[in-house]
Formats: structure tokens, sequence, C-alpha cells
């Protein structure tokens, strides 16, 4: 296990030659997108962003990273984080500041990611999850949302607990949702708790799963010891 210090510059050099269970250190500040694409670690390799300033991360068809910290910062209306294909992928602790114009993170095709502790102010949207397997949020705080703060569609086992969703912002019609369980013609949302969350803002709906004729039903879901504090809003839970 090795630890490595990479800027800007040698980035991506610098993370071909990373091994199982090493450390990438990043140090700086980073304009174009951070990828790591078609890489497998059978001991997870840790990112330690704590020194930087990001745009944007795009995670491929990779097993086993753990993203830590980093202070983003949205680019040209893009997302921080787009993980696609991949699993056993972790982030958490990062420090996002947007204009709640744009969306944190988005998961799709995962197996086995989470989105933990994480501190994210004036996003679109926190983390959304789609077509994924074994997903968690949790213990995040997000002020002035302005839509999904987490979004489900076609997840299979999934918790979502202990995260803190304050004042949301509103910028369109879009239902500002704190937990959203999307409708899907696919499979549908099944096996997944919603527990400990603490929600407060007026406008905003709590947790929502939808349910529409024609598209699949949702299907074992558990919400618990939720506490929601909204007003002008259809639906706390």
């Amino acid at each position: 296990m090795t630890v490595l210090t990479a800027t800007a510059a040698d980035v991506r050099s610098v993370l071909a030659k990373a091994t199982d269970g090493d450390t990438v250190r990043l140090v700086g500040r980073f304009t174009s997108i951070v990828r790591i694409e078609g890489r497998a670690f059978k001991e997870a390799l840790l990112i330690d962003a704590s020194k930087a300033a990001l745009a944007a991360v795009m995670i491929r068809d990779s097993v086993g990273v753990r993203w830590a910290e980093g202070r983003f910062r949205p680019r040209e209306g893009r997302r921080a984080f787009t993980v696609t294909g991949s699993e056993a992928v972790t982030i958490e602790r990062i420090d996002y500041q947007g204009d709640g114009l744009v969306d944190v993170a988005f998961f799709d095709e995962c197996k086995d990611v989470a989105f933990l502790d994480n501190r994210l102010i004036r996003p679109r949207g926190g983390v959304a999850f789609r077509h994924c397997d074994d997903v968690c949020a949790a213990g995040n705080r997000m002020w002035g949302w302005s839509a999904n703060g987490v979004s489900l569609e076609e997840v299979l086992r999934g918790l979502v607990t202990r995260n803190e969703f304050l004042s949301p912002i509103r910028i369109d019609d879009t239902h500002i949702d704190a937990v959203q369980g999307m409708q899907s013609r696919r499979r549908p949302n099944q096996a997944i708790e919603v527990s400990r969350n603490f929600i407060a803002g007026f406008g905003t709906q709590g947790v929502l799963f939808n349910r529409k004729d024609g598209y699949l039903q949702p299907r074992n879901i558990r919400i618990l010891d939720n506490e929601v504090m909204t007003g002008d809003a259809p639906n706390g839970l």
C-alpha cells in the first residue's frame, strides 16, 4: 500500500499507477474532470481530496473506490460526481457549495454504493440512484436544495438514514422532495428503508414514493422515525 500525490498536471498518470489499497492524495485545484475508468481494486483505492478543490469526477466501470473529502463548486452546469456501471464505490465528507441549479451526485447501474456524511449547500438534487442494488445515503446535511434531496429509481435494497434536509429554495415549479421514490416501467423500488431523517422547511414534501397507473408499484418500503416539519406541501410522508 502506497501513498501517491497527484496534481491536476499528473493526476491521470498517477491514477494509472495506483494498485490495491493505495491512497492517492490530490493537491491543488482541478478544473477538468478527474476520471477513474475501467479499474478494479480488491482492496479499495482511497482518494484523499482533503487538500483539493474540484469541478467534477467521473467513475465508470470500476470496482473498489473510496472518495474522501474535497471542495466542489459547480462549473458549466456539471454535477460533481457521475458514477456508472461500478461496484463498491463510496463518496464521503465532501464540501459542496452550489447555486441551486446543479445536482451533486448520480449513480447509474451500480451495486454496493454509498453517499455518506457529505455537506451540501444549495444543490439542486443531492444524490440520485438509478437501477442500483444495495445503496446507502446516510449522515448527509443538505441546506437550500431545490429538487429531490435523495432520489431512488429502480433501486433494490436501499437505506436512507440520519440525513438532514433544511431550508429548501424555490427556483422553479419542481416538487421539492427530501426523499423521492420515482416510478418505473423496468423494475420497482423495493426493499428500501427511510429512517431517522430530519426534514424542515416551507414548501418541501418529506418522503414520497410514487404510485401511478401503468408503472410498477414500490414494494417493501419501510418509513420509520423520521421528523418532517413543512408547510404548503401536499405530503409530509
